[in-house]
């Protein structure tokens, strides 16, 4: 069969495409031969990045005091979403409230269920050498890496270290003359 003859059908492979195409599981079509222009592009891999430490078998048991010494606490953020697009809370150890966007500390074991589940992401501050080494490789295989946000400057209200006020204070801050602006 040329190349002629398919992208121009007779009336036998017309009749043909019509009576396979009432079959529910037949896709018949008829005409042009493209050629194959290779493999789609590499899909962004749609796993959460989990420490190492998390991996391997997890006990959901429920004490969640004992949880945090065996696993230890694990920062993470909330990132729950609801069906169109709204930011959502979770419901988190002891039925507390988990906000959208808030940041919290919790038991290994309840992290990572949070993670799984889309819920979360795991924060990630490379504290240690081993764990930036860690940021570093999921950086080099695609993973997105969050960490947490920067915590505002500590507010000093010391009152010994509150300026003095001078001789001069009264003139400076006192009230203003009359007409001057």
């Amino acid at each position: 069969m040329s190349d002629r003859q398919i992208a121009n059908p007779g009336i036998g492979a017309t009749k043909a495409e019509m009576a396979f195409q009432q079959l529910p599981d037949v896709n018949v079509r008829v005409g042009k031969i493209t050629k194959w222009s290779g493999a789609p592009a590499q899909v962004k891999r749609d796993e959460p990045l989990i420490p190492p430490k998390l991996t391997g078998a997890i006990e959901f048991n429920g004490n969640h005091e004992e949880n945090a010494g065996r696993y230890g606490l694990y920062p993470v953020r909330i990132t729950r979403t609801h069906a169109d697009g709204e930011p959502g809370s979770v419901v988190g150890p002891y039925g507390k409230i988990l906000e959208h966007g808030q940041e919290y500390e919790l038991p290994g074991n309840v992290a990572l269920q949070l993670v799984s589940d889309k819920c979360a992401v795991f924060l990630f501050s490379g504290a240690t050498k081993e764990e930036i080494r860690f940021i570093e490789e999921a950086k080099r295989r695609g993973f997105e890496v969050n960490t947490p946000a920067p915590k505002p400057a500590p507010v000093d209200d010391r009152p010994w270290l509150k300026r003095k006020s001078s001789w001069m204070s009264p003139v400076l801050t006192g009230p203003k003359a009359p007409g001057t602006e």
